[in-house]
């Protein structure tokens, strides 16, 4: 599709997108309008930095019907010319304008809310986490926190005896208990089985491995060539390449720290504690002098705030830090550290 293209849409079409209840041919032409083009790409990423700077707690919130699009249209003049059918062009725009005028956090779904249907006219639900980490809730109760970059699909009505996810990234699961529909996560090619606990998935792509850690509970691992149980307190790891699970009586809590903000550094150096702390809180953090980075500490964080953690730190490498534009700055002399 062209970027000048013009994709006429009614009110009640951009109700049913903003609902969830679009078919596949209207999502379809709304994700070739975005990747048609870097600058449409730009303009809808805009729209999510301005509706996620007006969200109370910084999270996304999916239009509960198609009043939201109502309430657009009442809100910008534009809207109310019935000659006028809006293109998605003019669309984005208008959604920019209404965000930063009136405060309306409507905003289309198609990154964090997506459905579709199979080839059995099923529908699929998608939830994905863009730039933050993405906290949902499914139908069954369960919670998940998506790591920023990743995708969860399940369907909208899962099966009396399983309860089927795919997952694409990592994410951290909270599985609400339920011995007659286990909970299953497909990853690449295997399955992650479980009743009911609490445990983080994460492919490694660049090491070519899968990696289950469990914190609660009890999941099994498996595919066509084999399987491993994990308990509480250990990891399971599938190595891509020789098809080969095996278990380490161990967590890595800082790899999942993202979902549950507790740590444990030990000896560690600040530029690997900065990476940990940026994904957990989604924020920047620059040093001032790089050498900083080659700084070790040891120390342990159980859901603490970034300030706290911070002036932890920098007391106790007698560094200082700041904050400027959503920027943390951490300057301070290595020598002191």
């Amino acid at each position: 599709m062209e970027n000048n293209t013009a994709l006429k849409i009614g009110e009640a079409e951009i109700g049913k997108y903003l609902s969830g209840e679009a078919s596949p041919d209207e999502a379809m032409l709304l994700e070739e309008w975005l990747d048609s083009s870097l600058a449409n790409r730009e303009l809808f990423n805009h729209c999510l930095q301005v509706n996620n700077s007006l969200a109370k707690d910084g999270r996304y919130q999916v239009p509960v019907t198609a009043d939201a699009w109502m309430q657009l249209v009442d809100a910008i003049p534009e809207l109310r010319r019935k000659s006028v059918q809006p293109t998605i062009k003019n669309l984005f725009s208008i959604y920019s304008i209404a965000a930063c005028v009136t405060g309306l956090i409507i905003l289309s779904a198609v990154l964090f809310f997506h459905t579709r249907y199979d080839d059995k006219g099923a529908r699929e639900i998608t939830y994905a986490a863009t730039n933050n980490n993405e906290t949902k809730v499914l139908p069954d109760s369960s919670e998940i926190i998506l790591s920023s970059g990743s995708r969860l699909s399940f369907p909208e009505k899962f099966k009396p005896d399983s309860r089927e996810t795919n997952l694409q990234g990592e994410a951290y699961f909270t599985i609400t208990h339920n011995a007659a529909q286990p909970f299953i996560i497909t990853v690449d090619n295997i399955n992650i089985q479980v009743i009911g606990t609490s445990f983080n998935v994460k492919d490694l792509i660049d090491e070519g491995m899968i990696e289950t850690q469990v914190v609660s509970g009890k999941v099994k691992m498996y595919n066509d060539s084999g399987e491993i149980i994990i308990a509480s307190g250990q990891t399971g790891i599938y190595n891509k390449s020789s098809n080969a699970f095996h278990l380490e009586d161990t967590l890595r809590i800082n790899r999942f720290s993202y979902a549950t903000r507790n740590f444990n550094f030990i000896n560690e150096d600040l530029n690997s504690i900065i990476g940990y702390l940026e994904k957990a809180y989604s924020t920047k953090i620059i040093l001032n002098n790089p050498q900083l980075g080659n700084c070790k500490i040891t120390c342990a964080f159980e859901n603490k705030s970034i300030e706290y953690v911070l002036e932890v730190i920098a007391v106790t490498l007698k560094l200082t830090y700041k904050v400027n534009n959503g920027i943390i700055h951490i300057g301070g002399n290595y020598e002191g550290c």
